[in-house]
């Protein structure tokens, strides 16, 4: 049986359209509230039962197969939702592991030695952020959401080439989520 299981944006998603639904429902009981003769009536929000995930079934892989991880899975003892790496801390962690600065990333230059690390840093801040793709394209000194875009499935086509981009972007995620990896 397939079961449907929101990614974090969408429940974040869904909650906001619930809160937002009390709010409505709050305003309409203060407005009756305040106009006694006028009854004003709002249907419920429906409520969305979805099943819990568990961890040791559905570990966490950031998008990537397992297979691509040199290191065991991370999973609920070794990884903490709460605690997302910020776009700066990838970017640097990036232009270290390539041997570059976050200047170099920053720039407006098309270098193949710069293009590499900069759709690297940008795949890795919209899969281990939170943040939507307009934020990631501000924080990469780019003006269009689609440059993070094009990076992320240019990235992931290659991912799923395998290949050295396979065993850089485990060891970046490894690394940038807390455990160091000498590769």
């Amino acid at each position: 049986m397939n079961v449907y299981v929101p990614t974090p944006t969408q429940a974040r998603a869904i909650e906001r359209r619930r809160l937002f639904q009390q709010s409505i429902e709050a305003g309409a009981a203060r407005l009756a509230a305040a106009k006694a003769p006028q009854v004003v009536t709002v249907p419920p929000a429906p409520v969305l039962n979805w099943p819990k995930v568990d961890a040791v079934k559905a570990p966490l892989t950031f998008g990537l197969p397992d297979w691509y991880f040199f290191a065991p899975a991370l999973d609920g003892d070794n990884f903490d939702l709460s605690r997302r790496p910020r776009i700066g801390f990838i970017q640097r962690v990036c232009a270290r592991h390539y041997g570059r600065t976050v200047g170099d990333i920053l720039s407006p230059r098309r270098a193949k030695d710069l293009i590499m690390p900069r759709q690297v840093a940008m795949y890795l801040a919209k899969e281990l952020t939170l943040k939507s793709l307009t934020e990631i394209a501000h924080r990469f000194a780019r003006s269009d959401h689609t440059t993070i875009l094009w990076a992320h499935r240019k990235i992931e086509a290659m991912l799923a080439e395998g290949g050295p981009i396979a065993r850089d972007v485990s060891a970046l995620v490894l690394e940038i989520m807390g455990e160091p990896v000498d590769v």
